[in-house]
């Protein structure tokens, strides 16, 4: 039945976008348009209002207030059931833990605060937008019969669909906005390094290395980072605040082309860290590129968070 898997496809990306959303946006933004700030003329109809509550009194259709606005336990099952779906058709076994639902509730949490923040800077979203990544998604399924189809075994009508497409798109542009000030173009250092889990071993190794051994053949023999080892070590070229431990990439930028580290431990063993060039103005890969805006998106959402009020009610 190849409708069939059109649909069960479709309906699979469509659905794991909605709650990998953050990432997902924040990976595929390469070139950062301007954004425009006004009010939004023609705003959609919401169809269950988020209202202001009073902070004392909360009914048991409230599954969390976020800055006083609701997300309600029908839209938050709803979710969560396409959630599941998506996730049983991709086949990945026994996905449903004992904090999946905490999961789910913490998604609509933050796409909450991503939309409030935006909706605050101005940032609107046109009817047309709006039609125009429909008339995509449709285009994507070929047919507009599957598309009516897909609607209704995901439990969407039009206008919610349209809504939930709002706020992909809210989203976006916020995120093109806290993006657009990185520099692409910018202070890299090409490095690499050798793992080893005692300090006499580290320091026997720098002792053969500073008596002119080939760091990456000992990387290669000995280091216990294999994703690294295999190439000598190496750890590619990268700016400033991409590599997981911190300290590595600031010794990394603190050394000179051809020149190693003393031994350095860290909580999974003991490190030497050998730079073998920089460049001032060294444009990012694309890898490294996505890296970086994920972690400046995970940064500005933390701090979202800890400026909120959010209040969740399920245990």
């Amino acid at each position: 039945m190849i409708f069939g898997k059109i649909i069960v496809k479709n309906c699979v990306t469509i659905l794991i976008v909605i709650f990998n959303i953050i990432l997902l946006v924040a990976c595929n933004i390469t070139d950062v348009p301007e954004v425009t700030s006004s009010a939004i003329e023609k705003p959609i109809p919401t169809v269950q209002e988020s209202s202001i509550i009073e902070p004392q009194y909360y009914d048991d259709n409230i599954v969390a207030v976020v800055n006083g606005k609701q997300i309600f336990r029908t839209d938050y099952l709803l979710e969560k059931e396409r959630h599941e779906e998506a996730l049983s058709n991709l086949e990945l076994g026994n996905f449903k833990t004992d904090n999946s639902s905490i999961d789910v509730l913490d998604k609509l949490i933050i796409i909450e605060l991503v939309c409030q923040e935006a909706e605050d800077k101005g940032i609107i979203v046109t009817e047309e937008e709006i039609v125009v990544l429909s008339a995509d998604i449709v285009g994507s399924l070929e047919d507009q019969t599957l598309f009516t189809e897909w609607l209704q075994k995901n439990k969407y009508t039009q206008l919610e669909f349209d809504q939930y497409l709002q706020k992909q798109l809210l989203i976006r542009k916020m995120y093109q906005l806290i993006l657009s000030d990185i520099e692409l173009d910018i202070e890299q250092v090409n490095a690499r390094h050798i793992l080893v889990e005692s300090r006499s071993q580290a320091e026997n190794l720098l002792d053969q290395i500073n008596a002119g051994a080939d760091f990456a053949t000992l990387a290669l023999k000995y280091s216990l980072d294999r994703s690294t080892a295999l190439n000598g070590g190496d750890l590619g070229w990268f700016p400033r605040g991409v590599l997981t431990l911190s300290f590595l990439e600031e010794i990394a930028f603190g050394l000179e082309p051809g020149e190693s580290s003393d031994v350095v431990e860290s909580e999974f063993g003991f490190h030497i860290i050998q730079t073998v060039d920089r460049d001032l103005t060294r444009k990012m890969s694309h890898n490294v590129k996505i890296l970086l805006y994920k972690r400046t998106i995970d940064k500005w959402i933390k701090n979202l968070q800890s400026q909120a009020d959010i209040k969740k009610f399920i245990d």
